[in-house]
C-alpha cells in the first residue's frame, strides 16, 4: 500500500499504530481522530510527504516527539486531548499553516512558536494559558488567533506585529487592558473581548481598525463607550455591549455607522436614548432589554429597517402610538 496518499481511520477504537505505518511514504493525509491513541510510532518520521495529520479526540498526554520531526506538515489537529505542554521542538514545523491545540490542558506556549512563520491559524482556545510569548509577534502571516476561554491576564505588545490578523478571539479570559499596539492590526474583521475585566480601550483603537465588521465588548467593566468618537464604528455591522454598566449612548456616536444593523445594549444602566436615534437607519435589530428606560423616543419611528426591537425589563409605563410604526417582524416586550 505504499502508493496510498490519503488514509482515514477516524472514529474507531485504535489504541496503537503499527511501526509499518512508516512505510506509507506517499501519504499526504492521515486522519486518526476519535480513537484511543496515547503514542505514535517513531517510524512516522519517514512520512516525508505528510501534509495533514488529524489527531483530534484521542488520549495524548503529550505531543509525541515524532510529530516534531514530520517537518512537511502544514496542518496539525490536536484538539481535545490531555496535552499539558508544547515542546521547544515546535520550531521544527516551519511549514505549519494550521495548528489546533484547542481543548487541552496547556499552561504556556514556548518562545519557539515564533519560528512558525507560515502559520495562518492558531487555535489554543479552552486551555489554561496565562501569558503569550512576545515571539508570537513573529508569526506575521497569522490571520486567525483564537484564545477563547483561557486565563490570560495580559497580551504582549508585539501582538501588534500581526498585521494580517483578521480574527482575534479573546473571549472569557482575565484581561483588564488591551495593548495599544493592536491598532496596527488594521485588517481585523472581528474583535471579541467578551467576558473579561476591561473597563476602557486605548483611545482611537477602534478607529484604527478600519475593516472591523463585528465588535463584542460584552460582559466587561465598561461604564462608558470606548474613547474615539464616531469614526470607530464606520465599517461595523454588529456591536454587542451587553452586561456592562453603561448609562449613556453618546449623541452622534453612530453618526458615521451607516452599516450598523445590530446593536445589543442589554443589561446596562441606560436611563434615556440619544436624540439622534432616528439617524441609525441601517438598524435591523435593537436590544435594549434590562435597562432603566422610561420612555421610547419619538424619533425611533424613523428606523424603517428595524425588524426586532427588544425592550423587556425596563420601566416603561405607556406605549404611545409611535411604537407601532412599520415593524415587519417586531418583538416588543415590556
Amino acid at each position: 500500500l505504499t502508493h496510498v496518499r490519503e488514509l482515514y481511520l477516524y472514529s474507531n477504537r485504535i489504541q496503537q499504530l503499527p511501526p509499518e505505518i512508516g512505510n506509507l511514504v506517499n501519504l499526504k493525509v492521515l486522519a486518526l481522530s476519535e480513537n484511543s491513541l496515547t503514542t505514535l510510532p517513531d517510524t512516522m518520521d519517514r512520512l516525508v510527504q505528510l501534509k495533514v495529520l488529524d489527531l483530534r479526540h484521542n488520549r495524548f498526554n503529550d505531543i509525541p516527539e515524532v510529530i516534531y520531526r514530520i517537518t512537511s506538515l502544514t496542518t496539525l489537529y490536536l484538539r481535545f486531548n490531555r496535552i499539558k505542554e508544547v515542546s521547544d521542538s515546535i520550531r521544527n514545523l516551519v511549514n505549519l499553516q494550521m495548528l489546533s491545540l484547542r481543548e487541552n490542558r496547556i499552561r504556556s506556549l514556548p518562545i519557539t512558536v515564533g519560528h512558525l512563520i507560515q502559520l495562518l491559524t492558531l487555535d489554543v482556545a479552552h486551555n489554561h494559558l496565562e501569558h503569550l510569548p512576545n515571539e508570537i509577534g513573529n508569526c506575521a502571516q497569522l490571520t486567525t488567533l483564537d484564545l477563547t476561554h483561557n486565563e490570560l491576564v495580559d497580551l504582549p505588545e508585539l501582538i501588534g506585529n500581526l498585521k494580517n490578523l483578521s480574527r482575534l478571539l479573546i473571549r472569557y479570559n482575565r484581561l483588564s487592558t488591551i495593548p495599544s499596539s493592536l491598532a496596527n492590526c488594521s485588517k481585523l474583521d472581528e474583535f471579541n473581548i467578551e467576558g473579561n475585566n476591561v473597563s476602557q480601550l486605548p483611545e482611537g483603537l477602534l478607529s484604527s481598525l478600519v475593516h472591523l465588521n463585528t465588535i463584542s465588548l460584552a460582559r466587561n467593566n465598561f461604564n462608558s463607550f470606548p474613547l474615539g468618537g464616531p469614526t470607530q464604528f464606520t465599517s461595523v455591522h454588529s456591536i454587542n455591549m451587553e452586561c456592562n454598566t453603561i448609562d449613556k449612548i453618546p449623541f452622534s456616536i453612530f453618526s458615521l455607522a451607516k452599516y450598523l444593523s445590530k446593536l445589543n445594549m442589554r443589561e446596562n444602566a441606560l436611563t434615556s436614548l440619544p436624540l439622534d436615534i432616528g439617524s441609525w437607519t441601517a438598524l435591523v435589530e435593537l436590544n435594549l432589554a434590562t435597562n432603566q428606560l422610561t420612555i421610547i423616543p419619538e424619533d425611533i419611528k424613523s428606523l424603517q429597517n428595524l425588524e426586532v426591537l427588544i425592550m423587556s425589563n425596563n420601566q416603561l409605563k405607556i406605549l404611545e402610538e409611535i411604537i407601532f410604526f412599520k415593524l415587519e417582524h417586531e418583538y416588543i416586550v415590556n
